[in-house]
């Protein structure tokens, strides 16, 4: 008996398996895009059928998968995500399974603001944690936090295929001008964590002495060294 109607079924199912890898969708990363350590919601949906399951298929980069929220006990669906660090969060982005953006909620507030579809039925801000941040400079086009909390108001699932937060770390927003300080040292942007720079300023007690102290960034943040009363006027 010939193997050829064998080969022929094996061949058959290996094309049928490339055909459904071609067609699973990944999304590219968004400049400036953070990247959660964590994912979490009000309570699973793990609908088989719709392919949904846990918080963390909101950030797989595929896709393919959803990510479905069930109201909490007290009745609130939701998705939060959990960044590594402070950052300054400038936008949230909300696909389709087709890779179009639904949603795009910009955060120059903790409250972001919505453009797109259905946008009513939903909110998403920025809120702190960890760490206070209340000794960052404020930056007019984002808002300091180190999670991003997703809410659904109006009906019972809440549904993403992919969402991504855009922003940049403390540090990388540095606002050089409302601080009042000129920095001395030639650094590289974004300022990794432990770097130490030094930085010239207006001093408070002498109007026509500048001076020059060093800062570090820790944890996404500018600490300064000096904090008495000859250290710069905008500064401690």
């Amino acid at each position: 008996m010939s193997k050829y109607p064998e080969n022929a079924t094996i061949l058959c199912h290996l094309l049928l398996l490339l055909v459904d890898l071609s067609q699973s969708a990944s999304r590219g990363r968004e400049v400036g895009e953070i990247i959660p350590t964590r994912a979490e919601h009000s309570r699973s949906d793990d609908d088989v059928a719709s392919k949904c399951g846990g918080a963390g298929n909101a950030i797989d980069m595929n896709l393919d998968t959803r990510s479905c929220s069930k109201p909490d006990s007290d009745g609130k669906t939701w998705l939060k995500l959990t960044l590594d660090q402070i950052h300054c969060v400038k936008e949230v982005t909300r696909y389709k399974s087709n890779g179009d953006k639904t949603q795009t909620w910009t955060c120059p507030e903790s409250a972001c603001n919505c453009e797109g579809e259905h946008c009513s039925r939903y909110t998403m801000a920025v809120r702190t944690e960890g760490v206070t941040t209340t000794d960052l400079s404020p930056v007019s086009d984002c808002s300091y936090g180190d999670t991003v909390m997703h809410e659904q108001i109006s009906v019972n699932t809440l549904r993403l295929a992919e969402i991504a937060v855009i922003g940049m770390r403390a540090c990388d927003a540095l606002d050089t001008t409302s601080l009042g300080i000129t920095i001395v040292d030639e650094i590289e942007f974004p300022v990794k964590h432990g770097t130490e720079f030094s930085y010239s300023c207006q001093s408070q007690r002498h109007a026509k002495k500048v001076t020059t102290d060093k800062a570090v960034c820790r944890d996404g943040t500018i600490s300064f060294t000096s904090r008495d009363s000859s250290s710069c006027s905008q500064v401690g």
